[in-house]
């Protein structure tokens, strides 16, 4: 019994946070995972993120899949931009989780999931988290 009332009670702080923390969606493109930078987003300058995906998932295997993939499985408050760094496309996933009906104000969150499209129709990608300036 003990157990359902916890899980209940962390069900009911996620539905009330209204943001979708993606570290769960990473890692359905990224079951392989390090904390170590890859070359390809050590090549951008991207080299402060909590993990780097190290082998692409069963599916999606290539870009396109991921990109099917996250179109129909993400929240509607995730949002999708594309950019390019240092001449390398970059697509970008990202949610920010705002605490403003919070009792003691706190600074908002950023998740984010950053894919690099391979030339080979792979993808790397990798996962970010961190607070928002205000």
């Amino acid at each position: 019994m003990k157990k359902i009332v916890i899980a209940a009670l962390l069900c009911i702080v996620a539905f009330s946070a209204k943001a979708t923390a993606l570290f769960p969606f990473f890692v359905d493109i990224a079951p392989n995972y390090e904390e170590v930078v890859t070359p390809e987003f050590e090549a951008i300058g991207l080299t402060n993120a909590l993990c780097y995906s190290t082998t692409t998932s069963y599916y999606p295997q290539t870009f396109e899949q991921l990109e099917s993939f996250y179109k129909d499985v993400l929240p509607d408050d995730v949002l999708r931009e594309e950019d390019e760094i240092n001449g390398t496309k970059i697509v970008i996933y990202s949610c920010i989780q705002n605490f403003n009906d919070d009792t003691i104000r706190t600074s908002s969150k950023l998740y984010a999931i950053m894919v690099i499209p391979m030339p080979d129709g792979s993808f790397r990608a990798a996962y970010i988290e961190g607070e928002v300036e205000e």
